[in-house]
């Protein structure tokens, strides 16, 4: 049968829009089809554009189908690509059809005693401002305030900061606005500048910007799009390590602690970066990347993926080739919960798109049937153990 017909009808299975008779069909021709022919057509997922609130009034004989199908792939070459694991990352690329059926594998699993604990929400906006005297200001999105701040007027919009320079730079002070685990936020510099903060990030500057220079410091992720000022350079600095130099651009750095690696990417303008322990600079180019590795070297990525690096400002989490260490730790900052490993668990692979908004219990669901072993206690995950 025609892959680009089964394309199609899963593309249709997806939005709900799949008749009874087609369904019959796409059932048939995916028992029927050898391991490579299924591979592919489930390889292709991105393609298709999963709807969870169209799928809830379908059975769940379609997805025990392709449960099935992966137990009986036998030949591991067929699930192997690059030397990884890929089985795991195969069963991660069914993560999207997965979750568009959540409710009905949860449903499966109600009577059997298999325990789910309640939902932990995602992100949310939320943080903490530290002003220059060292007092603190609890922000939320309910919030919608002005905040005093010497000579530079500073206003809470929901899940924005907006300062805005009065000209007068006689009471200049650094404040620095923090993300916690499972918050995000996002400000106006006095500049005009934008940044907004991931989850388990900073932002350290000043409440006014004097001639020739704006300089920040950055912990975590940050995205910027900075206005433009041709006599007043914007620097970024991030953790001793690295200096980002820009006159007017939009860019996104990456520099959590637990990372091996901190990233500069640039998706419109020019940028310096300067790595000063390695004594080495380069000026990026639009959709490059600058790469500080774990021993020190900075390095040039001419072709990074600009989705992906993006995904976290689009609400998505895109996992490509990612090991389950990394996408744990994305998990904990998001969702403001501990990690623990209680035993060395083999390098797996994922792949795949969700939606950040999405509670936790739907994303350790799919961990749970792509074998993952996993218990909660309070806000911590313990991944127990992981099955081939």
């Amino acid at each position: 049968m025609n892959q680009d017909y089964i394309k199609s009808l899963l593309q249709k299975y997806a939005s709900g829009d799949l008749s009874d008779q087609e369904r019959e069909i796409l059932s048939e021709a995916i028992r029927t089809a050898d391991d490579k022919i299924f591979l592919d057509l489930m390889e292709d997922h991105e393609e298709i554009s999963w709807n969870a609130d169209r799928r809830r009034n379908a059975d769940d004989a379609f997805l025990q189908l392709l449960q099935d199908k992966i137990s009986a792939m036998e030949d591991p070459v067929m699930v192997r690509k690059a030397a990884r694991v890929r089985y795991w990352a195969f069963a991660a690329g069914l993560l999207l059809l997965i979750l568009a059926g959540t409710w009905l594998y949860r449903q499966q699993h109600a009577g059997n005693g298999t325990a789910y604990t309640p939902d932990i929400a995602a992100a949310t906006p939320k943080a903490t401002l530290t002003l220059g005297d060292g007092s603190i200001v609890m922000l939320d999105s309910a919030g919608n305030r002005l905040i005093p701040q010497g000579g530079t007027s500073v206003r809470q919009q929901g899940g924005v900061l907006v300062y805005q320079a009065t000209g007068n730079e006689e009471n200049v002070s650094i404040n620095t606005l923090s993300t916690p685990r499972g918050g995000q936020f996002a400000v106006q510099l006095p500049d005009g500048s934008r940044a907004w903060l991931n989850a388990a990030s900073s932002l350290r500057y000043p409440t006014a910007f004097r001639e020739g220079e704006r300089r920040v410091e950055v912990t975590g992720e940050v995205y910027f799009e900075v206005a433009a000022q041709a006599s007043a350079p914007f620097i970024v600095k991030v953790k001793d390590k690295l200096l980002v130099k820009v006159l007017g651009t939009n860019f996104n750095i990456n520099a959590y602690e637990d990372d091996r690696q901190l990233y500069t990417t640039l998706l419109a303008g020019r940028v310096q970066v300067d790595a000063p322990a390695a004594n080495k600079k380069m000026e990026l180019q639009p959709s490059q990347q600058a790469v500080l590795t774990k021993d020190g070297n900075l390095d040039l990525n001419k072709a990074p993926d600009l989705e992906r690096v993006m995904a976290w400002r689009n609400g998505i989490f895109y996992f490509e080739n990612a090991e389950l260490r990394e996408v744990m730790a994305q998990l904990s900052r998001w969702y403001d919960v501990d990690v623990e490993f209680e035993k060395d668990v083999r390098k797996l692979y994922f792949s795949g798109k969700l939606q950040r908004g999405l509670g936790l219990s739907q994303l350790l669901s799919v961990l749970d049937m792509s074998g993952i072993h996993y218990r909660i206690t309070g806000r911590k995950i313990v991944i127990e153990s992981a099955e081939r």
